[in-house]
C-alpha cells in the first residue's frame, strides 16, 4: 500500500469534512469522521494516508472540538444580527478551524488566507466575504 502525507491545506479541507460530519451526527466519534473524510473520495484503494498525517489530523480536530466553546465566543461578538447558532455549518466549521489556528500561533494571515480558500470550495461568495470579515475582527481582538 501506498502512503500518502497530507499537504497543510489538504489537512485543513479534511478537518472540515471531518468536523461538519461531527456537527450533523453526535452519535460518531472524532476518529470515525476522520476515516470518512481520509477516505470518502479515494478513487485507489491502494493509497492511504500516513500515520503521521493521521495523528496530527486527529490532534487538530479534536483540538478544535475541545475549544468549540472558547472559540465560539470569540466568534459571537463580530457577528451583527446573527448568533453563532443560525450561522451555516459550513461557514461556522471555516471560522472553527482558522480561529483555531491562530489559537495555535499560525500566523493570522494564513490562517485567514486559508479560511477563503476553504470558503471559495465548500461555500459562495457573499459567505467568503463574511467569513474574511470576521476573522480580521477576531484577529484585531487576538492582537489587543
Amino acid at each position: 500500500m501506498n502512503s500518502l502525507k497530507l499537504t497543510r491545506h489538504e489537512m485543513r479541507v479534511r478537518a472540515l469534512q471531518a468536523l461538519f460530519s461531527l456537527e450533523y451526527n453526535d452519535t460518531i466519534s472524532i476518529d470515525e469522521a476522520i476515516l470518512f473524510a481520509v477516505t470518502y473520495d479515494q478513487l485507489d484503494e491502494e493509497l492511504t494516508v500516513d500515520e503521521i498525517s493521521m495523528q496530527e489530523l486527529t490532534q487538530f480536530v479534536a483540538g478544535i472540538v475541545d475549544n468549540r466553546e472558547k472559540i465560539d465566543q470569540m466568534i459571537a461578538p463580530h457577528l451583527r444580527r446573527w448568533t453563532v447558532n443560525r450561522l451555516p455549518k459550513v461557514d461556522l466549521t471555516i471560522l472553527r478551524i482558522a480561529i483555531y489556528e491562530m489559537m495555535q500561533s499560525i500566523a493570522a494571515p494564513i490562517a485567514i488566507s486559508e479560511s477563503i480558500q476553504l470558503a471559495k470550495t465548500f461555500s459562495d461568495d457573499k459567505s467568503r466575504r463574511f467569513i474574511n470579515a470576521v476573522l480580521n475582527n477576531v484577529k484585531e481582538s487576538i492582537e489587543e
